[in-house]
């Protein structure tokens, strides 16, 4: 991770790395001199296919929550596109298609052997950038939130999730 100067004070993209999906990931901080903004980015493109159906199906599952809106829907759409990851977003979709109303618990199952393997950093940032995006559609609802926590729990990652929340 490298930190940047940046203008912006929100999840954005450099355009011109565009192609190495690089995402910048925006905190404005402030000290009493003067306001600036730190941007850490970290590549995504090193994702495998796997890695990155299960990041979809997290993003998609957290959305479900309440059904699928348009501006879910976009995001959504945006970030198989910057991932190259159509397949893998239409995947996710038909996962949660088979049995929406179990939809969840298939896809703790699913995620649990997957995260097992990727290390803590991953994880939470796999879970930060879920709960960004729905920081981005401008709510978070009880029961995403939740469930994000309970996927957290699961991932031995708890304690770390609820700090970045605070920050």
């Amino acid at each position: 991770m490298f930190a940047v100067a940046c203008v912006c004070g929100q999840l954005t993209q450099n355009s011109n790395l565009n192609r190495l999906n690089i995402y910048f990931f925006c905190k404005k901080i402030r000290n009493k001199y003067s306001k600036y903004y730190i941007c850490v980015y970290n590549t995504l493109f090193d994702m495998t296919s796997e890695e990155k159906k299960a990041f979809l199906l997290l993003k998609l599952i957290i959305f479900s929550y309440h059904g699928i809106d348009e501006d879910e829907q976009a995001i959504l759409d945006e970030t198989a596109q910057n991932l190259d990851a159509q397949a893998e977003l239409e995947w996710a979709n038909e996962f949660i298609a088979a049995d929406y109303y179990n939809a969840f618990e298939r896809a703790q199952s699913f995620l649990e052997p997957i995260m097992e393997n990727l290390d803590k950093d991953k994880r939470l940032d796999y879970l930060s950038k879920v709960w960004n995006a729905n920081n981005q559609k401008g709510y978070i609802s009880e029961m995403e939130a939740t469930a994000m926590i309970k996927l957290a729990q699961d991932w031995d990652i708890e304690e770390e999730l609820i700090e970045m929340i605070k920050s």
